[in-house]
């Protein structure tokens, strides 16, 4: 991390990579219930 970043930089890209995850998470669950659904 840059040790320059402002706190409003460093927030924006916090909060970027949790939406990535939320959203890969999400799709995980949804596929992994599918296959139990169809086993």
């Amino acid at each position: 991390m840059k040790t320059d970043a402002t706190p409003e930089n460093i927030y924006a890209v916090a909060d970027a990579i949790k939406a990535v995850m939320e959203a890969n998470t999400r799709d995980y669950f949804i596929n992994e219930s599918s296959s139990l659904a169809n086993a």
